[in-house]
């Protein structure tokens, strides 16, 4: 068997199950922590050869970032696991995981600005609910913290054996409502182009080969997944395990 379509056979193993609608993660805040005492990791650690960071906020000079991405132990074993089911050659690409607070509050504080100066018509409640579809208000409070905050929220992507990441049809942090995980699963208008099949293919593979183990998906943005912390315990009707952290 060939290479090619050893590769071919993965992708369609994990392409085949379409991304289930959005769900709501309102009362997220409300759902009990029973606190987990796992330390911080470097996430390239879990698996040198499958996992790569690129962590863009460093990238992008946002005030308080890190050049490192740290995980829980868990979030890390697990991404490990998924990465063991890639083709030979791709990889894991991290943008970003734990976050200090400072660059929660200024992602927060510039989408809001952001947002005020796109809709000067909206009033102070409407930006505060569109800029936390996508940011989530600055917390280190341990009943309710930002999810980033907790080592359980991980933003990442894949790239393919040339070392080019799969098009995912927007960028990260790209906050539109084609970001949404499942929005191109909703195209049904005949002709759709073979560029919008791929795209939704490859959400659909990242978003299979994560959730397969155990992780789920914020589903406002396609890049982001969690385990343990509160968004992932609503969806899975458990108490979360991971509150504030940071690293050792």
């Amino acid at each position: 068997m060939s290479g090619n379509q050893i590769q071919g056979d993965i992708f369609q193993k994990y392409t085949t199950n379409p991304i289930p609608p959005a769900r709501s993660m309102n009362g997220w805040q409300a759902v009990p922590i029973s606190k987990n005492g796992e330390p911080l990791a470097d996430v390239t650690s879990f698996d040198p050869n499958k996992i790569i960071a690129i962590p863009k906020y460093y990238e992008w000079q946002i005030p308080g970032s890190l050049p490192i991405c740290y995980v829980r132990e868990s979030v890390g074993l697990r991404l490990a696991l998924a990465a063991n089911h890639l083709p030979d050659g791709w990889k894991l690409v991290i943008f970003d995981a734990w976050r200090p607070i400072e660059v929660q509050a200024f992602l927060y504080h510039k989408f809001v600005e952001d947002l005020r100066r796109k809709h000067p018509d909206w009033t102070a409640q409407e930006l505060l609910n569109h800029a936390q579809t996508y940011v989530s208000l600055p917390s280190t409070e341990l009943s309710h913290p930002s999810p980033h905050l907790t080592g359980g929220a991980v933003d990442l992507s894949i790239s393919d054996d040339k070392g080019a990441l799969l098009d995912m049809g927007t960028e990260f942090d790209e906050f539109i409502d084609e970001a949404c995980t499942c929005y191109f699963e909703k195209i049904t208008n005949a002709p759709v182009s073979k560029a919008r099949i791929k795209q939704r293919d490859n959400r659909r593979f990242l978003y299979n080969l994560l959730t397969n183990q155990g992780f789920t998906n914020y589903t406002d943005e396609w890049w982001h997944f969690d385990y343990g912390n509160q968004f992932w315990a609503l969806q899975m009707n458990e108490h979360a395990k991971y509150s504030v952290v940071k690293p050792e």
